[in-house]
């Protein structure tokens, strides 16, 4: 599959100013695609992110697609996370003979300066459809030879990525995890949910949100992190986002629940339809039920776990 046309709608919609990034796709093989124009006001480096699933764009490794607009530069870079560290790190043998974006713009870069170059190209915008230019000859780049050098970076990524496996202590710092056991408990409750929709009360007019038919909003990908569980109203006139507090602080969990939730009123809503959340937590966290109790449209939910011991019959 070309991405090329992907690229050139992306492009265009810079130009527009819109922020909107319902249309485009979700997946390229196996790695999870993120688009985006900014949140609320139009970002002046708009992206394009490609996705291991251990990686994420505020704290992570990913090859990206950096518009630098004012420069009519394209970046195709190795990415870094500008928001955290990240656990992992692109191997040394790329990153010793790659430059950095601040090196390679002078300085002039607006972000991402630290990420690094492994392709960059000028953009001419006069035309209808926007031309890709070779950054030094300005020769012409052609669709065939954009793919040829997305296929090559996402292979590398593939290749450096194809032995990672987090372990419950890096999950748990990325989570911000304070309560091990409640981290736990809850992320069995997550597939709990997932398992049983059909039979819960709660989300009985929603269904786990669904792409081209393949279920793919448990851990849903976003900018901002992953959403624990993303639903689509059944009649499609509105969404629902649930986050479990998964051992983190009450703060956290409220904070993640309603950027979770204005992303998906500027990424994926229509103007018509509602956004609707729920948090789900182990315990009758005041702080919590503070927090959302004047906000209609989020629903704060606790669960509890009950276990029957005995002796074995012999």
């Amino acid at each position: 599959m070309s991405y090329y046309p992907e690229l050139i709608k992306f492009l265009l919609q810079a130009k527009e100013g819109s922020l909107k990034t319902k249309s485009y796709i979700k997946k390229l093989g196996q790695l999870s695609v993120r688009v985006s124009f900014g949140q609320g006001a139009p970002a002046r480096v708009p992206w394009i992110a490609f996705l291991h699933d251990t990686q994420n764009v505020q704290k992570g490794i990913y090859p990206v697609l950096l518009y630098y607009q004012s420069q009519s530069i394209l970046v195709l870079a190795y990415g870094i996370s500008e928001t955290e560290k990240p656990l992992k790190q692109w191997p040394s043998n790329i990153t010793s003979e790659a430059v950095e974006i601040k090196d390679y713009l002078k300085g002039k870069q607006e972000r991402y300066g630290n990420s690094f170059v492994y392709k960059a190209y000028k953009i001419d915008s006069k035309k209808k459809e926007p031309v890709l230019l070779e950054s030094d000859t300005g020769e012409l780049i052609s669709a065939e030879v954009f793919d040829s050098n997305l296929s090559a970076i996402l292979d590398l990524y593939i290749e450096a990525l194809g032995d990672t496996e987090e372990s419950a202590s890096e999950i748990v710092k990325q989570e911000g995890v304070e309560d091990i056991v409640g981290f736990g408990l809850e992320a069995q409750l997550e597939d709990f949910i997932v398992s049983n929709w059909d039979k819960l009360d709660f989300v009985k007019e929603y269904e786990i949100y669904k792409e081209n038919g393949n279920m793919i909003g448990k851990q849903y990908v976003t900018d901002l992190g992953r959403i624990d569980i993303l639903a689509k109203k059944k009649d499609g006139k509105g969404w629902l986002v649930i986050e479990l507090k998964k051992g983190k602080t009450s703060e956290k969990v409220v904070g993640q629940l309603a950027h979770y939730m204005g992303y998906v009123k500027i990424n994926l809503a229509e103007e018509s339809e509602k956004i609707k959340g729920i948090i789900i937590a182990g315990d009758d966290d005041k702080r919590i039920k503070y927090a959302v109790e004047r906000d209609p449209d989020i629903t704060f939910l606790t669960y509890s776990v009950k276990f029957n011991l005995r002796k074995p019959f012999l």
